[in-house]
């Protein structure tokens, strides 16, 4: 048997439920049937594990995926990612401190949550 990850099983449950979209899209524009893609679903995640959380301890750190990247931490604040550290640690900046500064998150503590940000540069006429 494979040794199952977090993310082996979060990928499983995504791929579980792409199929059953598409095949609940198939048979209802062939055959007029709706809703057994969906009872079919949930015999399935009867068997399958949890789906987990993935945290940033489940990635390797990419500039291109993770720099400038939201998360929340396990209290629940939205900070950005903005590089690793030497440590098992990311470096991140929370936007809604009035001081925000750079400080080291865990990588276990943080949860990415798919939005990610970009540095624009801003012309003024001073």
């Amino acid at each position: 048997m494979t040794n199952l990850t977090p993310l082996k099983i979060f990928n499983a449950h995504e791929a579980l439920r792409k199929l059953c979209d598409l095949a609940e899209e198939t048979t209802t524009e062939r055959y007029g049937v709706v809703g057994e893609t969906e009872r079919e679903y949930l015999r399935i995640l009867e068997v399958l594990p949890p789906k987990p959380t993935l945290t940033m301890d489940n990635f390797f750190w990419t500039n291109t995926n993770h720099y400038l990247a939201e998360a929340k931490d396990n209290n629940g604040e939205t900070v950005i990612m903005v590089g690793p550290c030497s440590d098992d640690s990311i470096y991140c900046i929370a936007p809604q401190r009035v001081q925000t500064k750079l400080f080291p998150i865990p990588s276990s503590c943080l949860t990415p949550t798919g939005k990610r940000y970009s540095l624009k540069e801003i012309n003024s006429d001073y």
